[in-house]
């Protein structure tokens, strides 16, 4: 069937959300004048396949073979101090970085390692600072808060998720020989995936330390008051994560749809939501004004997704610098192991 909503479309719910941004949409600066506009969508609600509410949580399969096609997970933190550090580190990472969208209303933050620009391809730590503020224990405090945040959601989905999915990016993983988000374990060089993190549970100064556990995958965005027209990605891995961790209460808009199955998923706080970038998929425009720099409304969230030039930029990486990887282990007394390292399925 046809998507619905249909792929290239910014869509809406409400016309609140219409007039807040057909100007910007229509007629408003765009950062690459080479991206077509794309038409607004008012959703008609009698077109959908199905809609996930709020309070509901599921695993959506496909009638014709039992395959997931996405998961919704309600109340997926069930301890409020830590959601609500999760959320403060996600909202002071975003106000440090540039966004990777800037065609798209919100922030889209990058975390992780990155495959670099298209003209210059080179892997390595994301490099997206706003401004040249910050001293380098500020930067690194900031990098580890995030791997901390990914380390721990990667972990929650280990226990929640069917295998189907952690199996998807195990493979991954293997598949490239890839590091994880580790950065100040120096990850590029030790390909052991187990590092170190730590959890606040909303107490200042409160933390607890996780060592010799397992990091999540190398890439990821944090996400602040984001939307995107309907769209369809390829990733190395078949599935996506995304933890919407804090919504302003009577908030409009900001849903998200799955158009490839006809799904609306109802935003909601502390929601997990899983699902396949090559289906159709967008987050529908919100009650809020563009030009107001701290808007009433509020969504926050961080996905676990991948640039499919990731495992290009990767492969560079370890070729360029095998030798001098090799020369550093022979210098402190180590044998060179060749086999690839390999993930546990279970």
């Amino acid at each position: 069937q046809t998507p619905y909503p249909p792929k290239g479309h910014w869509i809406y719910e409400e016309t609140a959300a219409y007039n807040c941004w057909k100007d910007w949409i229509v007629s408003g600066h765009q950062p690459d004048s080479r991206i077509p506009r794309k038409p607004l969508l008012h959703i008609n609600p009698s077109n959908l396949q199905l809609v996930v509410h709020e309070a509901e949580s599921c695993i959506i399969r496909d009638a014709a073979d039992s395959s997931i096609i996405a998961v919704v997970m309600r109340n997926f933190c069930g301890h409020p101090g830590v959601l609500s550090w999760v959320d403060e580190v996600i909202c002071n990472v975003v106000q440090e970085k540039k966004s990777i969208r800037l065609e798209d209303p919100g922030t889209l933050a990058q975390i992780g390692y990155s495959a670099g620009s298209r003209s210059a391809s080179k892997f390595d730590w994301v490099k997206n600072l706003r401004t040249t503020r910050l001293s380098s224990d500020e930067v690194d405090a900031l990098d580890f808060s995030s791997s901390s945040v990914f380390a721990l959601f990667w972990n929650m989905c280990k226990a929640s998720l069917p295998q189907d999915i952690i199996g998807d990016f195990y493979k991954f993983l293997e598949t490239n020989n890839i590091c994880r988000m580790d950065k100040v374990g120096n990850s590029t060089n030790n390909l052991d995936p187990l590092g170190r993190y730590v959890v606040g549970i909303g107490e200042k100064g409160v933390y607890y330390e996780f060592n010799g556990v397992e990091m999540a995958p190398p890439a990821g965005v944090f996400a602040l008051n984001y939307s995107r027209a309907t769209h369809s990605e390829i990733q190395p891995h078949k599935f996506a994560l995304s933890w919407t961790t804090n919504r302003s209460p009577q908030s409009i808009g900001g849903h998200f749809y799955i158009s490839s199955h006809g799904i609306q998923i109802k935003s909601a706080s502390n929601t997990l939501v899983v699902w396949q970038p090559k289906d159709v998929h967008g987050t529908s425009l919100q009650v809020r004004n563009p030009d107001d720099p701290n808007p009433a409304f509020i969504q926050t969230g961080m996905a676990i997704v991948t640039s499919n030039r990731l495992p290009n930029a990767w492969k560079k990486y370890k070729d360029t610098n095998s030798g001098i990887t090799q020369l550093q282990l022979e210098l402190q007394g180590e044998e060179v192991d060749d086999t690839p390292d390999t993930y546990p399925t279970s």
